[in-house]
């Protein structure tokens, strides 16, 4: 099995999506979450390895991933994505999304289920561009209709229980430890320390999140950093050096050393292509 993220960063609410507009050639590693994502491709391509298959979106084309799915993002070429993370509870009993999964076929470009998909993200970005009077509301709207759509009309293909009862297992002991690595990464975090939070035998944790995620438990600690790191390299002009130790990291070389792992570059190096590639593609 593939090592694992779970994304808890970047979530929307159970009143208000999350919305990105300016996501350029984009790497990112195997996770999954809580939440219905949507994924629009303005410019370029990219491959998605999702459930073991891969395959290539094009502009326009719209990609979805429901609650629990594990997928990750490989650009081999510039692109440019809108991706809307949407909170599929409701407050009446709903369709439980985790157990359903969304053929990709059924929204490439060109066929009426993505022209009303991407109508309705279109609109949805200029009520968050503009933010008129009423846009909470409106946006609100357009969160339940894209998925009552979605529901309602593409081709669907549900999952077993005990796969997706797993998944939810998951989402709940790695909310804790999210929550927990969020408010301590930037000190040294220790394997008795994360299961007694969890309320777990040290044995019991390890196995059970080496099961779940594919990793170590400092393994995944490693990937957390590591993404609050991209973050920090990518919107701030902090030396690597501080990035480094801001991110958890005991010294440079071994940040360096991980970074390059995982990305495939050195961070210096990799800030500088995502910076050329998004100048070229604004430019377009």
């Amino acid at each position: 099995m593939k090592r694992v993220f779970f994304e808890s960063k970047n979530s929307a609410t159970r009143d208000f999506p999350y919305f990105s507009d300016h996501t350029y050639n984009i790497n990112y590693l195997s996770h999954f979450h809580r939440e219905i994502e949507l994924v629009l491709v303005r410019s370029g391509s990219v491959d998605i390895v999702c459930e073991n298959r891969r395959f290539t979106v094009g502009r326009n084309d719209i990609c979805v991933f429901m609650p629990g799915e594990i997928h990750s993002f490989i650009s081999t070429e510039p692109n440019h994505l809108y991706i809307l993370k949407l909170d599929c509870h409701h407050s009446v009993k709903a369709t439980d999304c985790s157990l359903l999964r969304v053929d990709p076929a059924s929204l490439r470009a060109g066929t009426e289920l993505n022209t009303r998909l991407y109508t309705m993200i279109e609109e949805m970005h200029g009520e968050l561009l503009q933010k008129q009077m009423g846009y909470e509301y409106l946006v609100s709207a357009l969160s339940n209709h894209i998925i009552g759509t979605l529901l309602r009309f593409s081709d669907i293909e549900r999952v077993a229980y005990n796969e997706s009862k797993k998944h939810l297992n998951a989402v709940r002991m790695l909310d804790m430890v999210n929550e927990y690595i969020e408010k301590n990464y930037e000190k040294a975090i220790t394997l008795d320390e994360m299961a007694k939070q969890c309320s777990f035998s040290k044995y019991y944790f390890s196995h059970f999140f080496k099961d779940i995620t594919g990793a170590t438990f400092y393994e995944y600690l490693t990937l957390f950093r590591l993404e609050k790191a991209r973050t920090l390299l990518l919107h701030t002009e902090k030396k690597v050096s501080d990035i480094a130790l801001d991110a958890g990291f005991s010294n440079i070389r071994s940040f360096n050393r991980a970074f390059k792992e995982a990305f495939e570059k050195t961070p210096s190096a990799y800030k500088a292509d995502i910076l050329a590639s998004a100048t070229s593609s604004e430019s377009v």
